[in-house]
């Protein structure tokens, strides 16, 4: 999980995204992005790496805003696949300088969950991996396709 003593971009450390408890992340929103698909969340890779349990392109979260704003039950939220930001993503890997989640794009064509979390730039958001624990990936919901 942590590796001490790593420097990203002059940081110390990655600081983000927080292990508040098992499976719970917290960390505020870089922004958007159109290099990653509408059911997609970056976060750099080494502190994807550094500060997570998360598989990229395997496990799945739900997002929701720390303030609690716009609760939607578990079982009704949408899901996004976790993805590394690397160099092959300049515009978002740019908006995640210390492990801050960048977003695929949220529209008027996104699912109606996705358009209720409101979520805006510099929101802290709470990502929910516990479905992950449970068994529920990418590959075996979707076989490998973001819904």
């Amino acid at each position: 999980m942590r590796k001490w003593g790593k420097r990203i971009d002059g940081f110390d450390e990655a600081p983000f995204p927080i292990r508040a408890f098992r499976d719970f992340y917290v960390t505020p929103v870089g922004g958007f992005s159109r290099e990653l698909a509408p059911g997609e969340i970056g976060i750099r890779e080494e502190a994807l790496s550094q500060n997570t349990d998360l598989t990229p392109y395997e496990d799945l979260v739900t997002v929701s805003k720390v303030d609690g704003a716009h609760r939607i039950p578990l079982l009704l939220r949408a899901l996004f696949c976790v993805v590394p930001l690397t160099a092959r993503t300049p515009d978002a890997l740019r908006k995640s300088p210390r492990g801050e989640a960048v977003m695929g794009p949220i529209d008027e064509t996104s699912d109606p969950q996705r358009q209720a979390l409101a979520i805006e730039e510099g929101d802290r958001i709470v990502l929910n991996s516990v479905q992950s624990s449970f068994g529920a990936t990418r590959s075996r919901l979707w076989g490998g396709v973001t819904p």
